[in-house]
């Protein structure tokens, strides 16, 4: 049961990975939304299950604040200005980021709830975790 579980954890990150990969470089409608913010939601859930893969027995609640945490810091550093006068190629501001942007807060709420939700649905099928 905990291969399924894994293999599911697995699969939702890659899913997440390759949407936010899309919503950065999506460019027909509502592409600076798609960039600005629905990145961020689908990248705090890939780090959410990552987290998952490699500390499986780990509370969700526990996984959802370090993500929350980790999120908030690389928030509060784009807020000193830093990693944009790094002048990153595009992969890495994908993590880094450039600008602070306080609506980005929601967005990796919905995206922390959204893997929060799927982790505690497929524990359920899992005794071991």
């Amino acid at each position: 049961m905990i291969r399924r579980y894994r293999r599911h954890l697995l699969l939702f990150s890659l899913l997440f990975l390759t949407a936010a990969f899309i919503s950065k470089y999506y460019r027909g409608p509502a592409a600076d939304f798609s960039s600005a913010y629905l990145g961020d939601l689908f990248i705090v859930a890939c780090l959410y299950d990552w987290l998952s893969l490699c500390w499986i027995r780990l509370h969700p609640l526990f996984k959802a604040g370090a993500v929350a945490l980790f999120a908030t810091m690389v928030e509060l550093f784009q807020k000193t200005g830093i990693p944009a006068s790094w002048g990153l190629p595009e992969p890495f501001t994908f993590i880094a980021g450039t600008a602070y942007d306080a609506k980005d807060f929601s967005f990796y709420f919905l995206g922390l709830a959204l893997a929060w939700g799927i982790d505690v649905r497929l524990r359920k099928n899992v005794q071991d975790v």
